[in-house]
């Protein structure tokens, strides 16, 4: 007996091993299709993971058959299914048999598994093949297409645009569908083909003549585009003075103020004080000349030109009222010409204050950067401007400002000039910007002036008052390792680009994880995401995978989880045609980026009522703030201005004084927790503005 069982044992691993040779119907280029990663079990998440594998295939009928058990066992597509136990996969069967059902040409069917899986659940996968099926339809005649689709844009032709940031509104129209949106040549996500689409996105435009394309194409193939020209300039007129000589001491009681703003787009307004001398038609220079009453003393002549954009530079002419033999008189001259010298010359003699002047005088000559202040951080976060004066005994011939041509100059002894330069603000939040300035005159004279302007943009975008949001755990075990790298790094540039959130750095995660001796891939598993996020202090940690879908497809879903509530916040996909196209994989990393944007609203509030640590907002159900997320209280910070000028030094704006902890959201206000103040004494109280982090 024991002999026979063995030779039965023995027959039964040569025919094992003998079948296990045999080369599957179901292999092709090296992959097998129609498998599991485990035993198969012959229950409904078995069917349905080995019918998937038949559709990666292309074995169609095979995955019909499967897929069809499997929603016999489990009739609802959902992205955690629960199989036994705490065992959860992803499950989609109404999907994958309507793609299945496409594949074999049967329009009808695949269309109403399709829509069946997203009125289950909304997939990016699920729409891009509903689409295909309405093409084939369209193509089949079934659907008519009546006309060819809409698209506008909110940029005017012939524009002139002050910002290298330019909003783009996009909005398109057809009666079957829009079913592509591309932006110079970049293409736009969309969500499945709509009627209408309105498409909102941010340009960083170069200054000059720009051309900024847009094309919409229907599910009938149909194109249409629109090209508008639209100019960015970033530089306000030029402003020359020829008469009087800055810092002049007169008696007279009234003198003739000379000069000529220029601008290569057009000057449209020019003014001094309140008096306008020209406002119409853009020219490229107009000269002026004003008699200008004097009263005793000191005079500031502010003259103001504006170009055809809006940007607007401002000059003044000083002029002293009085006897130039006076002690006032050249203590005045001085502070003008050289304000250092005034405290020195306040404690010498009058022979003494005569070689001061006569020094200040013979100085004067050169360049002057009259904003931004070196003594304090500049706050915007986007561009600097950058006015200044070049005085010279001979007419200023050539001005640039960091190499970039200030073109045309008036040519008069001094000259005021207004250019914008872009700032690159880094993770930090902040970032140092060289500025070098260039002159020359007509005599042959340069001048040179070179400073360094730290950048610190008020904090409302600065990285502390953003939600700090962990990424790390993407699992993307089918995907060769180039493409996984590639991937990862487009949704972190996406994400940094979207400048929405607090990316928190992978090395310091990578140091958390080496403590807490956690391996990379079982990020994937919620209980340790939430663990690291904690310690990193995270709100929102961001876990997922990245998952291989016939030979080119690639889906790619993620899930937001709360850390302090650990709970799934929402679920964020896209799907990938061809991962061959590096625009469309850019374009579905962006599209994820704004998923977990519109979760988490950046919203501008304010408090209602405070008691103590309590605090209500006017936030509520319909503006979808979440629970146990953070907002930021703040308080005004008043604009700051030049007293000679009127020029702006300083925008209004807000500082933070606090942190609070969004407890509960409801159909008529927030309660949030106060769990933070700037300082002791701070006082929260209604009106108090707020944002959320």
């Amino acid at each position: 007996m024991i002999k026979r069982l063995a030779a039965v044992l023995l027959l039964g691993l040569v025919v094992g091993a003998c079948a296990s040779d045999t080369p599957s119907q179901y292999a092709r280029g090296g992959d097998e299709y129609g498998v599991t990663k485990g035993v198969f079990r012959g229950r409904w998440w078995s069917y349905y993971e080995r019918g998937a594998s038949y559709l990666s295939g292309d074995y169609l009928q095979e995955a019909v058959s499967d897929l069809q058990k499997a929603l016999d066992g489990h009739s609802e597509d959902s992205w955690r299914a629960r199989t036994y136990g705490l065992h959860f996969v992803e499950y989609f069967p109404n999907r994958e048999l309507g793609i299945a059902y496409l594949k074999l040409g049967q329009v009808e069917e695949a269309e109403q598994y399709l829509q069946r899986s997203l009125e289950q659940v909304d997939t990016d996968r699920a729409h891009y093949y509903l689409d295909l099926v309405k093409k084939e339809k369209v193509a089949k005649g079934i659907i008519t297409d009546g006309s060819d689709p809409g698209l506008n844009t909110s940029l005017t032709e012939g524009a002139f645009i002050t910002s290298r940031v330019v909003d783009l509104q996009v909005g398109a129209q057809d009666d079957v569908g829009v079913y592509n949106l591309d932006i110079n040549g970049t293409p736009v996500h969309l969500r499945g083909s709509q009627q209408a689409i309105s498409h909102q996105q941010d340009l960083v435009l170069n200054e000059g003549p720009q051309q900024v394309n847009v094309a919409a194409t229907d599910l009938a193939d149909k194109q249409v585009r629109s090209t508008v020209n639209v100019t960015v300039d970033l530089t306000g007129p030029s402003i020359g003075v020829f008469e009087p000589a800055d810092a002049l001491v007169t008696q007279a009681d009234s003198l003739l103020l000379k000069g000529a703003a220029v601008d290569k787009n057009g000057v449209t307004r020019v003014a001094v004080g309140e008096e306008v001398l020209y406002e119409g038609d853009a020219v490229p220079r107009h000269e002026f000349e004003k008699t200008v009453s004097l009263s005793a003393g000191d005079n500031n002549l502010i003259i103001i030109a504006r170009d055809i954009a809006g940007n607007e530079t401002r000059t003044a002419v000083s002029v002293y009222r009085g006897d130039a033999a006076s002690k006032q008189a050249k203590l005045w001259r001085l502070n003008k010409l050289a304000p250092d010298g005034v405290k020195m010359a306040s404690t010498t003699d009058a022979i003494s204050l005569d070689m001061l002047l006569a020094a200040a005088a013979e100085g004067a000559s050169g360049i002057t950067i009259k904003y931004p202040s070196t003594e304090r951080p500049y706050r915007h976060n986007r561009m600097v401007r950058v006015i200044g004066d070049v005085n010279s005994s001979a007419n200023v011939a050539k001005i640039s400002v960091n190499g970039e041509p200030i073109e045309p100059v008036a040519g008069a002894p001094k000259e005021t000039f207004n250019k914008s330069l872009p700032v690159e603000v880094g993770e930090s939040g902040k970032a140092t910007v060289e500025i070098a300035v260039h002159a020359e005159d007509a005599a042959g004279a340069a001048y040179d002036k070179a400073v360094s302007i730290q950048v610190e943009p008020v904090p409302l975008n600065a990285v502390e008052t953003k939600m700090p949001v962990a990424m790390m755990g993407f699992n993307a075990a089918t995907l060769d390792t180039d493409l996984q790298t590639r991937l990862r790094g487009y949704l972190v540039e996406q994400f940094l680009e979207q400048a929405r959130f607090n990316l928190l750095e992978r090395e310091q995660l990578d140091a958390i994880l080496q403590e807490q001796q956690i391996a990379a891939e079982q990020l994937a598993d919620p209980q340790y995401a939430i663990r690291v996020g904690k310690i990193a202090n995270a709100n929102v940690f961001l876990i997922g995978e990245i998952a291989a879908k016939g030979d080119t497809g690639i889906e790619m879903f993620a899930r937001a989880i709360n850390v302090e509530s650990t709970q799934v916040v929402d679920q964020l996909d896209v799907f990938i045609d061809d991962k061959n196209d590096e625009a469309k994989i850019k374009s579905a990393c962006a599209a994820l980026a704004d998923q977990l944007k519109g979760l988490f609203p950046r919203l501008s509030g304010e408090v209602v009522a405070a008691k103590d640590a309590n605090v209500f907002l006017n936030w509520t159900e319909e503006d979808q703030v979440k629970p146990l997320t953070y907002c930021v209280l703040l308080e005004a910070t008043p604009e700051e201005t030049d007293p000679v000028t009127g020029f702006v030094l300083q925008e209004a704006g807000y500082q933070p004084i606090g942190k609070a902890r969004i407890m509960k959201v409801q159909a008529q206000a927030t309660q949030a927790e106060v769990v933070e103040k700037s300082a002791e004494g701070v006082s929260i109280a209604q009106g108090t503005p707020a944002i959320t982090m």
